[in-house]
């Protein structure tokens, strides 16, 4: 059986409590949510959007490496408006409906502390980053944690057909929006295969997503050598996992998080509420396995899936384990520790999310002052390479491009048709995103360096998860 909550706080501070965390959330993510500028993945997103369905689909077949679920989204919102904008506010209400769901997720292991993890979601510097932008990534994490907690509900009592109808809708949703949700669903089938194997709903539920998500399987055939993988090999991030726990929590911006004693605390706390679900046989260890698979998956294919935005959805499980240990501890002689524990938790994630949303250095590359630059530099038939394409959308509209000869480098296999053609030219701009590079070796850029020994470099400010622009002017 699920373990469920009974006691005081679940009975009467519930409703009160939930509505005050879940305004909480909603605050944090309307603060600047119209001011800041678009990321090239959200102009990406509203370009792909704005195409005829056809192209749309034929777009994310051979250019992209997701589901079409939040493209669709925003191909529906276009139809009413093109404040494209305000579509913003449709990934914040799914923020706030993940706090919602982790609430009552949490309730189903936790009586003291189930408040403890959707006030952490609430008020996650990363989450409330990916929140605020018309991506998939609040999609995901947020659909993520309300399947659980209506897998959870429906195992229960399996015989109410409409827990798994919204069960199965709810899961659905989720496959369509990011290939991250395999793990989501594999955990899922694991719990039930191990705990529930005779709910014979779950097998229909889940035959039923199957079905629905045949359409889209040529596409994802096409995407696999894409889906998963960035331009890092996951060996290079092996030296970042002592500092993830912390990284997740803080968004890798406080200072504090460089910190030993930070990193070593973070994963007692994580280890230490392992322990207490072992202990007390709870079932929120099948919360993980989710991050499990991905760390396999990771380890044994060689992708870089560890990072920060392709853990989202494992933040609310982490928080719930917290809370965990805590609850564990609550009655022990360490009682008042524990209680006191939440707080140094809560002020230095709204910290880091002050941070985010207000220290310019912490912020995304600004890319309205970056075409303001390049305008300003920019002569007439000069050519633009851009390393990694997809920074090419977040300028488009606000750089008088047309007429300049572009290249846009989308993967290893353009690389030495573009160094020969730029070659040709006189003057060549050389921009590379450095979130991701479809070159990382930077091979035009070297090639380059050959036929035009003049060079004047620019850089943009470190901006969140590390991102930069890289902007050279190669002339003869």
């Amino acid at each position: 059986m699920i373990p469920t909550v009974s006691g005081s706080l679940s009975k009467h501070a519930g409703p009160g409590l939930i509505v005050g965390i879940a305004a909480l959330a909603l605050g944090i993510r309307l603060v600047k949510l119209f001011s800041h500028p678009n990321i090239p993945d959200e102009a990406f997103t509203i370009y792909v959007g704005s195409l005829p369905l056809r192209q749309l689909f034929a777009m994310l077949r051979l250019h992209d490496a997701h589901p079409p679920l939040i493209y669709l989204i925003v191909h529906a919102l276009l139809k009413v408006s093109h404040r494209a904008y305000t579509f913003r506010l449709i990934t914040v209400a799914f923020g706030v409906m993940g706090t919602v769901a982790t609430y009552f997720l949490a309730r189903r292991f936790l009586e003291r502390f189930a408040w403890l993890p959707p006030a952490l979601v609430a008020v996650s510097p990363l989450l409330v980053f990916f929140d605020q932008y018309v991506r998939m990534y609040a999609l995901l994490w947020s659909l993520s944690a309300l399947s659980w907690a209506l897998l959870l509900r429906a195992v229960e009592v399996p015989d109410r057909k409409w827990r798994w109808v919204a069960y199965a809708l709810v899961a659905a949703a989720l496959l369509y929006t990011h290939y991250l949700s395999f793990f989501v669903l594999s955990a899922q089938l694991l719990f039930v295969a191990a705990r529930h194997r005779r709910c014979t709903g779950f097998w229909l539920a889940l035959g039923a997503v199957g079905l629905c998500f045949i359409p889209w399987l040529p596409s994802f055939s096409e995407q696999l050598k894409f889906a998963g993988t960035t331009f890092s090999p996951a060996s290079q991030y092996g030296a970042r996992l002592f500092t993830l726990p912390a990284t997740l929590l803080f968004n890798g911006i406080d200072p504090a998080i460089g910190s030993t004693a930070i990193a070593v605390s973070l994963w007692l706390l994580l280890l230490g509420g392992v322990a207490a679900c072992v202990k007390a046989r709870r079932s929120i260890l099948w919360l993980l396995l989710p991050l499990v698979l991905q760390a396999a998956y990771s380890a044994a294919s060689g992708k870089a899936l560890i990072v920060p935005r392709y853990l989202l959805q494992d933040l609310p499980m982490l928080a719930i384990c917290i809370a965990s240990l805590l609850e564990s501890l609550a009655t022990t002689r360490a009682g008042m520790a524990a209680a006191l524990i939440p707080v140094p938790l809560v002020c230095l994630m709204l910290n880091a999310t002050a941070d985010t949303l207000f220290v310019p250095a912490f912020q995304p590359v600004d890319w309205a002052a970056y075409a303001r630059f390049f305008s300003d530099h920019l002569r007439p038939g000069d050519g633009v390479i851009f390393n990694n394409g997809i920074a090419y959308f977040a300028l488009q509209g606000t750089v008088p491009l047309r007429g300049h000869p572009l290249f846009l480098v989308t993967d290893s296999s353009t690389v030495r048709q573009v160094s020969a053609q730029a070659s040709r030219l006189s003057h060549v701009w050389y921009v590379g995103y450095e979130a991701e590079l479809s070159d990382p070796q930077h091979s035009v850029a070297t090639a380059l360096a050959q036929s035009h020994p003049k060079s004047r470099s620019w850089r943009s400010e470190q901006a969140n998860e590390g991102e930069a622009v890289y902007t050279t002017l190669f002339q003869r």
